[in-house]
């Protein structure tokens, strides 16, 4: 740690020389730290042993931190610590990690995997050749033990990730965050060509793996049809651009789906309710998966909203809406089951209204417009909060059970 004048590691070069087998001195390596060596020259593939249970590198000039452990979780962080420029010693002219730096036949163990603040890991610049051609082959699974995925601050477009998701068979949780460059989402695979015909992207431009010239092919990301009845939590936070881009139906095909996250992404909400100019009573209908347990919002646009199922009994038992100053109406009839239910900054909204004989726990916070509130089906009630409801004046309600 911290060999400031350490420019080269000769464990890290081939040893065809000294090895029969031609495999590297390091091929049984179980732990690998590397820790503040800004001049270290790393020009092979990491972790280089299979067998590596922990890595972790940080304030090494070429490579993004890394951390990794024995069950199979990775984390890559490209932001440069305070004083300090992960990628070079100037953010005017960066570098990149050499192409040999990154393998995807290391992460056929990994079971979860953060990319933060990375903004060029995807180009083709960065990816090695090997890796470009094996995640355009139909036939090989880069990722078939991931089951969480977080992409956090990167440079990724919607067709580098859904060439990702292609391989990664076994997803259970996706996170999205800050992810400017996706600007489509579209549900199951609807391209009639099968990916083995799909052009490598190592002939494409940097963030378009099938090769098309318009943003909006770049931006657009696919989930494949088979992660549909496997994913249990979504979430999608600070994705400006981001629109729905298919039915309405949208994410009520997802039989598994437990928690769903759609925060500070206007765009994407307003996609996704319907609405119509003669019928007032179907405005703001969402359609949404029995499974759904949790289900977090903000920044929605529209007068009205109505989560909706499309079978009469549901799972959701939470719901935590936030920052919409346009809703006046906000129906729950059809969350049966609800438990938990956060209301903050809506300054239309005056009442909401639903069957809450489950509900154990309200909260409202800064609901300008709030008129009144009747809590005479709220039996079941055992915590509330009310702050800044300043038109609220009294409380409507048989409170035995708080």
């Amino acid at each position: 740690e911290g060999c400031s004048v350490l420019k080269e590691f000769p464990l890290f070069e081939s040893c065809a020389e000294s090895i029969i087998e031609q495999t590297s001195w390091l091929s049984g390596l179980g732990e690998l730290t590397i820790h503040y060596c800004p001049n270290l020259a790393i020009s092979h593939t990491l972790p280089p042993s299979s067998s590596v249970c922990r890595l972790s590198i940080t304030g090494v000039s070429t490579l993004p931190d890394m951390e990794g452990s024995t069950n199979g979780e990775l984390e890559i962080t490209g932001y440069p610590n305070p004083g300090w420029d992960i990628f070079s010693g100037s953010l005017d002219k960066p570098t990149q990690p050499d192409d040999n730096f990154w393998s995807f036949h290391h992460l056929r163990a990994l079971t979860s995997l953060q990319l933060k603040y990375c903004l060029d890991l995807f180009s083709p610049d960065v990816l090695a050749v090997q890796a470009r051609e094996d995640m355009a082959d139909a036939n090989f699974n880069a990722l078939p033990s991931l089951k969480r995925l977080w992409i956090s601050d990167c440079g990724i477009t919607g067709k580098w990730l859904s060439v990702m998701l292609r391989h990664a068979p076994a997803l259970e949780e996706l996170h999205l965050v800050g992810c400017n460059q996706i600007s489509g989402l579209l549900m199951g695979e609807t391209e009639s060509r099968s990916l083995s015909h799909t052009p490598t992207p190592r002939a494409s431009s940097a963030s378009n793996p099938d090769g098309a010239s318009s943003s909006t092919s770049k931006g657009l990301l696919r989930i494949p049809s088979n992660l549909i009845p496997c994913l249990k939590k979504i979430d999608i936070e600070r994705c400006g651009e981001l629109t729905f881009q298919g039915d309405k139906e949208c994410f009520s095909g997802f039989a598994s789906l437990e928690k769903l996250t759609i925060w500070r992404c206007p765009k994407l909400m307003s996609s996704l309710v319907h609405k119509y100019e003669n019928s007032d009573q179907r405005n703001g209908r969402w359609l949404l998966p029995h499974s759904l347990v949790k289900l977090c919002i903000s920044y929605y646009s529209s007068e009205a909203l109505q989560p909706c199922f499309l079978e009469d009994r549901n799972c959701l038992k939470k719901l935590h809406i936030g920052d919409g100053p346009s809703l006046k109406s906000l129906q729950l009839h059809s969350c049966t089951a609800l438990e938990e239910l956060v209301v903050a900054s809506w300054a239309s909204l005056r009442v909401p209204e639903g069957n809450f004989t489950c509900l154990k726990k309200l909260v409202l916070k800064s609901n300008s417009g709030l008129k009144s509130l009747q809590l005479d089906s709220c039996t079941a009630l055992e915590e509330m909060t009310i702050e800044r409801c300043k038109t609220l004046p009294t409380l409507e309600g048989n409170f035995t059970s708080l």
